[in-house]
């Protein structure tokens, strides 16, 4: 707070001195404009990004039955959380750069010819703050969904202020994740080849690691996309270890990598204070089960009677009768996949999924009327954007 006041009391004074204009370009007037700026507009700014960025963690919904989404921002309902944030942080960021850029030159001084002074006058932004707030400009913009404008501000940054390399490097990052976006596969395999021999923070080996990993599933190279999530395991901070962990079981699962599936769904089961989470990856565990491994069945079950996992019995049943189905134990998955729907209360994804196993079932014993019967329940219960929606409805 005491900072702060210091820095307040510095803005008055230099106001005095030097009025507000950016077309001068002084010692004076270029410490009021980055004082400004780095303590008042970009600052305010910043903290909406980062209050946007703390309420998708907080409040994101995760859906097991389907694959996890690399960022939670993926996810359209989440992202929204943010709108209002963003706004915030778009208006001050471009208040700033409205505001506080000085791109005058300042008067040439006699007797001043060394390198570092012609190097000075080159420059084309005498606020140092500024291409740190087109940064945020652009990140605002990609998480408004504003991907062009956020390319634009990226490319703008790179062409711009190639002598800040910090910058520079992390504005790379964000090109590559809205190339991405945007399916400009060609620009972002470019980004990454760019980024190869950059030195990178643990951060942003995390960003980068997670970044190519959601590329790759996007591409649905689901190969290349475990070993980018193998490495991004490696180099994530144990906050965000388990997340990735299970993104990566549901991969290997993909895969039919059912044991390392099994492996990497262990490490998720411990350590791990989400409930959900652990939950979530002992089901999954059916899912990668193999004959002789009755444990798996053993715990579920004792997972079935116990009361806090009420809401979660359709997906216990659900994979129960995965169990039941590799052991070619097919009428008694039949009527576990019958318990889950009529154990589901809320999760209609899991509902679908449950209905399309029996749909499936009643299609390969010709019994059609059934079998049209049970498609179509899932496809009530089912997300549009679901990859194989298309095929079902078909």
């Amino acid at each position: 707070m005491k900072k702060y006041l210091y820095y307040l009391i510095i803005l008055f004074v230099l106001a005095v001195l030097v009025g507000c204009s950016t077309k001068k370009n002084n010692f004076f007037t270029r410490h009021y404009h980055h004082l400004t700026t780095e303590y008042n507009v970009y600052f305010n700014g910043n903290e909406a990004f980062k209050a946007g960025i703390k309420k998708m963690e907080l409040n994101h919904k995760e859906d097991y039955t389907n694959m996890l989404p690399v960022f939670v921002s993926n996810v359209e309902q989440t992202r929204n959380l943010a709108n209002t944030d963003m706004d915030y942080a778009i208006e001050k960021a471009a208040k700033a750069i409205d505001k506080h850029s000085i791109t005058a030159k300042p008067k040439r001084k006699q007797n001043k010819n060394s390198k570092s002074y012609q190097e000075f006058r080159k420059k084309k932004e005498f606020n140092e703050m500024i291409p740190d707030c087109y940064l945020l400009l652009g990140k605002s913009y990609f998480y408004k969904k504003k991907y062009t404008s956020a390319n634009n501000t990226f490319k703008y940054i790179i062409r711009q202020y190639p002598e800040e390399k910090k910058l520079l490097t992390e504005t790379k990052l964000w090109s590559l994740r809205t190339n991405i976006v945007m399916e400009r596969y060609d620009e972002a395999e470019r980004n990454m080849s760019d980024l190869q021999t950059v030195k990178l923070t643990k951060a942003q080996k995390e960003f980068l690691g997670a970044t190519k990993m959601d590329y790759y599933i996007k591409r649905s190279d689901y190969a290349q996309a475990i070993r980018e999530g193998e490495q991004l395991v490696k180099v994530s901070p144990l906050k965000h270890k388990s997340r990735y962990q299970f993104l990566l079981s549901q991969l290997y699962l993909k895969e039919k990598r059912e044991n390392e599936a099994m492996a990497t769904l262990k490490k998720v089961t411990r350590f791990n204070f989400n409930y959900e989470m652990v939950f979530n990856a002992k089901i999954n565990m059916a899912l990668a089960y193999k004959n002789g491994d009755e444990t798996i069945k053993k715990r579920l079950n004792k997972m079935l009677k116990d009361p806090k996992n009420e809401e979660y019995r359709d997906r216990i049943y659900y994979a129960l009768a995965n169990i039941e189905e590799k052991k070619g134990n097919i009428d008694e998955a039949v009527r576990l996949y019958w318990a889950s729907v009529r154990a589901s209360v809320s999760n209609d994804n899991q509902k679908s999924l449950s209905f399309l196993k029996l749909g499936d079932y009643y299609f390969e014993q010709k019994e059609y009327e059934q079998a049209q019967t049970t498609y179509d329940s899932c496809l009530i219960f089912m997300d549009a954007r679901i990859e194989n929606y298309e095929t079902i409805s078909e």
